[in-house]
C-alpha cells in the first residue's frame, strides 16, 4: 500500500468516528447559513452538523466541511463533538490548502491525530511544523 494510500485510510477513519452512520440532513451544499443557524444550541443540532460535515468530507466538499465543523466548535458541542469538528476542519483545511484553520486544528489536537494532519496536509504541499507552524511547500 503507498503512502498516499495509507493517509487516505487514515483520515478516513479518523473522520467515521465511532458512532452509528447516520442520515444527513437535507441540504443544499452552496447554501451558506442564515445569521439565525449559525450558532448552534442543541445537542441535536450539532450532531446534525457533524454528520453533515462527515459526510461532506468523504464527498470531498471541503467548503461545506469547513462551514459545518466551524459552526459545531463555535456551538454548543460536547467535548468530544468539538475535537472532531477540529479534526475535520484541519484535514479538509489541508485540502483546501487554507493554512490558518490547520494551524487553529494542529494546535488543538493530540499526538496521533496531529501526525495524520501533518501527513494529509503534505500530501497537498503544506508543511506543519512541531510549534504548529504551517507554510506550504513549494
Amino acid at each position: 500500500m503507498t503512502t498516499h494510500a495509507r493517509f487516505t485510510v487514515l483520515a478516513l477513519v479518523l473522520v467515521s468516528g465511532c458512532a452509528a452512520p447516520q442520515e444527513p440532513a437535507a441540504v443544499s451544499p452552496t447554501t451558506a447559513p442564515s445569521s439565525q443557524e449559525t450558532g448552534l444550541r442543541s445537542a441535536d443540532q450539532v450532531e446534525q452538523a457533524i454528520v453533515r460535515a462527515r459526510a461532506a468530507y468523504l464527498e470531498g466538499r471541503w467548503g461545506d466541511v469547513v462551514v459545518d465543523a466551524t459552526r459545531v466548535i463555535e456551538g454548543a458541542a460536547s467535548p468530544e463533538q468539538y475535537y472532531d469538528a477540529v479534526k475535520l476542519l484541519g484535514l479538509a483545511s489541508c485540502s483546501r490548502q487554507d493554512p490558518g484553520p490547520v494551524t487553529f486544528a494542529f494546535k488543538r489536537l493530540q499526538g496521533a491525530d496531529q501526525a495524520s494532519l501533518r501527513g494529509v496536509c503534505g500530501q497537498h504541499g503544506i508543511q506543519i511544523s512541531d510549534d504548529g507552524q504551517v507554510t506550504r511547500g513549494p
